[in-house]
């Protein structure tokens, strides 16, 4: 295929009337599959009623055999139906994982009814996000269950990413988590890992603390919540100076960092993020804003001068 013919396909493929044609196309065939299972369940249901009534009376055994049989089949049919629903709720969920990021990112561009403006542009500063803000209109309104079962393991801190579609969607002061939850966030982390709790994820964690007043309206978290909040939920949180030495030296005893961070690697205006632990002079960082850096080991010397402030964290589960 020579290069012209490539991007005419290209050019067709992220099209945004296409797209568009495309989602209300995949919106219908999953309001027909809805119908579809409905139908079947009553179906299936009126089966099950008739197949006991009708079952031979004849004698108490046969009649008791008759039951068990009737009742068996309907719990055959139960499992197919069941079954099938797992299958087609699959279907959707590989239909939307389909989309290519450009093609998710087109989509969101072509649709400023459905997408704010400084969610657009969260996308371009945050790449990585692009699903999550694509989908906004799908998830904006629902409550969502949160576990963090699979992300716990014992004696480790982990990751958590603000724009995580289970939180990310919360309002957080002014705005939702996605955008200015950073701080909540990696309390969350250092909080679930020291401690075992699950119950303070992101969302619960960004509730705190707007009730306590850490949320400063048109700045964002309070640098009070690493120190003040965290202690209030049990931690012991002591401020650190900025110092290789006195870094290595917390991180060696397994205590946990939170750094505030001033623009750089890690932000354009300020962030929080969490150094978890260091292996010889590479550290392990936690960004919740990014699974890509948080996924490289950093040096000290890369981020020291972009650290403006630093909480160490332990907990004494004794107390």
């Amino acid at each position: 295929m020579d290069q012209i013919t490539a991007e005419k396909r290209t050019d067709r493929r992220l099209d945004p009337s296409r797209l568009a044609e495309r989602k209300r196309r995949r919106r219908r065939q999953r309001q027909r599959r809805k119908i579809g299972m409905i139908v079947l369940t009553v179906a299936l249901c009126v089966i099950a009623f008739f197949a006991g009534r009708c079952s031979a009376p004849g004698t108490a055994e046969g009649h008791g055999e008759a039951q068990t049989a009737a009742a068996e089949r309907t719990e055959n049919q139960f499992a197919i139906v069941r079954e099938t629903a797992e299958i087609r709720e699959t279907a959707v969920v590989n239909e939307t994982e389909a989309l290519s990021d450009d093609e998710k990112r087109s989509y969101v561009e072509a649709h400023p009814e459905l997408y704010p403006e400084h969610l657009v542009e969260f996308m371009y500063s945050s790449p990585e996000s692009v699903d999550f803000i694509y989908s906004y209109p799908e998830y904006k309104n629902k409550k969502q269950v949160i576990d963090l079962t699979e992300e716990y393991v014992r004696g480790e801190i982990p990751l958590l990413i603000q724009w995580d579609k289970r939180w990310g969607y919360e309002s957080y002061g002014d705005d939702i988590l996605a955008l200015s939850g950073c701080g909540p966030t990696c309390l969350s982390m250092v909080y679930t890992g020291l401690t075992g709790d699950l119950s303070m994820h992101p969302s619960a964690m960004g509730a705190f603390s707007e009730a306590c007043g850490y949320y400063l309206e048109d700045v964002g978290t309070s640098w009070e919540l690493m120190g003040e909040g965290a202690r209030m939920l049990g931690l012991e949180s002591d401020t650190i100076p900025v110092d290789r030495d006195c870094f290595y030296e917390e991180l060696d005893a397994g205590h946990p960092l939170i750094c505030s961070m001033s623009p750089g690697d890690f932000t354009d205006s300020g962030h929080f993020i969490v150094i978890c632990g260091r292996k010889g002079n590479r550290l392990t960082i936690h960004d919740p804003n990014s699974p890509e850096r948080s996924s490289r080991a950093w040096s000290y010397d890369e981020i020291e001068d972009q650290i403006k402030n630093a909480w160490a964290y332990h907990y004494d589960d004794r107390s």
